[in-house]
């Protein structure tokens, strides 16, 4: 082996150890988007239950297509807000990192995700993206169950648990109008919940 080769593997096992040694709390930023984005859709997706269950007449039929609207209009700048004021903070230990990569590998199978629906959909005239509520919750499960192994904590093991059985049931859901009901709880349960205890546990700044 080569010294280069040697020191390589070096720096990948004190990265390994380090993960499994980090127990220290997720970077509050982490938690701050988390909450933003429960806290922004969660109440669209409880105006998109009015308007398709026939609840919101006011709400034009010729902007159906504009229904989520509402929910970027509040979440763009608190992303915005967190961006700024994050940008060049450190805080984040190995384990975060691992975290942040989950997140970014759950981002990628998400586009690729929509992209086959897109296609097959195209291909067969079936509505797959109908599927995608569902699909959505199981990849946020699993960004979080990558947490849940390397932190081993109950707690985050738990919202991964949740965000499969939210899967779930927004599968037995997919025809009905409550869907947009369940999907808004999930947001508050699977987003917003986790990023206010990051908060909480985050350190203060000084």
């Amino acid at each position: 082996m080569t010294d280069a080769a040697a020191r390589a593997a070096r720096d990948d096992l004190a990265f390994l150890k380090a993960v499994a040694e980090d127990r220290g709390p997720l970077p509050a930023i982490l938690g701050a988007h988390l909450l933003a984005v429960g806290l922004a859709f969660a109440p669209n997706l409880v105006l998109c239950w009015a308007i398709f269950s026939g609840r919101a007449d006011w709400w034009p039929a010729s902007l159906s297509w504009a229904t989520w609207l509402p929910g970027v209009a509040l979440w763009l700048p608190a992303y915005l807000y967190l961006q700024v004021r994050g940008h060049g903070r450190g805080g984040f230990g190995p384990s975060a990192r691992v975290f942040a990569a989950a997140w970014g590998a759950m981002g990628l199978m998400t586009v690729a995700t929509l992209a086959l629906f897109a296609v097959a959909q195209s291909a067969t005239g079936q509505a797959y993206f109908q599927i995608w509520p569902a699909f959505g919750f199981v990849l946020w499960g699993g960004a979080w169950a990558v947490v849940a192994i390397i932190r081993k904590r109950l707690w985050v093991g738990g919202i991964a648990l949740a965000s499969f059985a939210l899967g779930v049931g927004c599968a037995a859901l997919l025809r009905s109008p409550e869907v947009w009901l369940a999907m808004a709880a999930g947001l508050l349960l699977v987003f917003a919940l986790p990023g206010a205890v990051i908060l909480r546990l985050a350190p203060r700044a000084d």
